[in-house]
């Protein structure tokens, strides 16, 4: 060994290390974020497996060139893996393999004659695998072996399962359990986690804003690459929306000034390519680009004028407001549908299940300021539009619909309309609620613990999960209204799983020693439990599911 090692005794495992059978070890080095060595380590006990392991770490020349040198003992993370037990998986079958192996959670190792491989469950993450068949072709190479010899019949194929612990962060002396690359300790819903999550995935967006406003499309926060080759408008107001909104909630005060600052950069750069529109200069549209002024999407306009509902917004952007609402108001059709399109696309159908739901959510908070000229507008469009979810059900549509809804009910009975004349809305959100409800994973039927309060679209729960909860946060607070007692406990138990799955995936200071730039990862909301990779929407949608959250006390207490 070039280096004594001296175990740290005041660094506590979890329990479940007290007693245990373990098959090997592997120990992985990283400065600071990159991958320095691993290797693994076997030994008549779990010291001498560990032992091992470091000593072949420290000798591994593989990543950077050459082997560590003692300058760099100081920058090193230290990660421990145990591999606990192994199971023989059926190799003629893949489709029954893929039944009982999940990517992320085991790892996998092949023998053929002399040749050998194995994979950490880390590595279907950090490698992007999104198939078994992926894996094992990548696992094949890695032994030596072709491609496809995994299907040999003397080819021996294990699922391993393995415990993954990170050293502690600063100030604390617990060893950090890890699954998918993410901190395993237990997750609490409460006013104070959730505002801790908003503030975190608030300070993440902030942070990814650039010089002219944009907030940056895609990262890949274990590469640390930016991608903004299908950078999108509406993404972008849809961030700034969820900003502005975010400055007027009651926050810490760093975190009001920061986003209160960093709405008005992204407004500015929304309004900076407003359009006149052709048929009158008392309309104006949001362009679809710098380069695309004569284009726009009814999205991007009606997001840039909900941003424009917040703090002192509404007063400084009166004339923009008025402009939007004019457009918006120009766009319906008689049947009550709104054109998506400016000019209009020749698809009736495109856009239909995002854009409607935005700008009528648009007008609702217009008609909370007191614009009296969208209320025709928005009831209008009802029918329209609750026929065509009966008619053409899609989970895309409910959120912004709900959230339409559940405002326009809230601002009908603050002016003393009744109950019963309301009940058509009302009605319409707890449909689309309970229609919902049939995707989410819970304890009953989730194929994995992690998977549960996520919903089944998709081959693995998503952050489209995230606005699944907040459509369910928001039927819960109008059940509330109603005194209905079986939805609230209905919605609330479902409104929590998601939360707690949401948390799940957002990337906290536990993981940071996995990221080259943490600030711009801590906070993030990711594509999905098996991915490290952010984009701004996921975290607009993370913080209005966060706000909708906290406005509903029954849910998060």
């Amino acid at each position: 060994m070039q280096f004594g090692v001296i175990a740290d005794t005041s660094i506590s495992l979890s329990p479940e290390l007290e007693n245990f059978q373990f098959q090997k070890t592997n120990i992985t080095l990283r400065r600071n974020s990159v991958l320095r060595a691993s290797m693994s380590g076997t030994g008549a006990t779990f010291p001498e497996a560990i032992a091992n392991a470091i000593k072949k770490c420290v000798n591994d020349k593989r990543f950077l060139g050459g082997a560590i040198v003692a300058a760099e003992l100081d920058k090193i993370h230290i990660e421990l893996w145990i591999q606990v037990d192994e199971d023989r998986l059926n190799n003629t079958n893949l489709e029954e393999m893929k039944k009982t192996f999940n990517l992320g959670i085991h790892g996998i190792d092949i023998r053929r004659n002399n040749n050998y491989a194995y994979y950490k469950p880390s590595v279907a993450i950090t490698s992007r695998f999104r198939s078994m068949e992926r894996l094992l072709e990548r696992l094949c190479r890695k032994a030596k072996l072709n491609s496809n010899e995994w299907q040999e019949n003397d080819a021996i194929l294990n699922r391993t399962h393995w415990l993954h612990y990170a050293e502690p962060i600063h100030g604390s002396t617990e060893a950090i359990p890890l699954v998918r690359l993410r901190s395993k300790n237990q997750i609490t819903v409460n006013p104070e986690t959730i505002t801790q999550a908003l503030c975190l995935t608030a300070k993440r967006l902030c942070a990814s804003q650039r010089a002219d406003g944009t907030y940056n499309y895609n990262y890949d926060a274990y590469k640390d690459v930016f991608d903004n080759e299908k950078f999108n408008m509406v993404r972008m107001a849809g961030c700034a929306y969820a900003v502005a909104r975010t400055a007027a909630y009651e926050l810490p005060q760093e975190i009001q000034t920061l986003t209160e600052t960093s709405a008005a950069k992204a407004i500015r750069f929304l309004l900076s390519i407003s359009t006149p529109s052709p048929n009158s200069n008392d309309h104006c549209f949001i362009a679809d680009g710098v380069k695309r002024r004569s284009r726009g999407k009814l999205g991007t306009s009606a997001l840039t004028l909900l941003a424009l509902q917040f703090g002192n917004f509404p007063n400084l952007f009166a004339k923009e407001r008025q402009q939007l609402s004019n457009l918006i108001l120009s766009l319906q059709r008689t049947d009550g549908s709104l054109q998506c399109f400016i000019p209009d696309n020749p698809d009736p159908n495109k856009g239909k299940n995002f854009f409607p739901g935005e700008a009528l959510l648009a007008l609702c908070y217009e008609l909370k300021q007191g614009n009296p000229d969208v209320q025709t507008a928005i009831k209008t469009a009802f029918p329209y539009y609750h026929n065509h979810f009966h008619t053409n059900p899609a989970t895309a549509f409910i959120l912004w619909q709900m959230d339409t809804w559940q405002l326009f009910y809230k601002i009908q009975a603050a002016n003393n309309i009744p109950t019963a004349l309301l009940a058509p809305y009302s009605e319409f959100i707890f449909f689309m609620a309970d229609w919902l409800l049939k995707y989410q994973y819970t304890e009953e039927n989730a194929p994995c613990e992690d998977y549960i309060g996520g919903f089944q679209v998709g081959k693995i729960p998503a952050t489209s999960s995230t606005v699944y909860t907040e459509s369910i946060i928001l039927a819960c607070g109008i059940a509330e209204r109603l005194e209905l007692k079986d939805k609230i406990n209905r919605y609330r138990q479902a409104a929590r799983r998601g939360l707690e799955f949401t948390l799940r995936l957002q990337l906290t200071e536990k993981e940071a020693f996995l990221f080259p730039q943490p600030a711009l990862a801590i906070g993030g909301i990711t594509e999905n439990i098996n991915s490290l990779k952010l984009r701004n929407d996921h975290d607009q949608h993370a913080m209005t599911a966060f706000i909708a959250a906290l406005e509903t006390p029954s849910v998060i207490n």
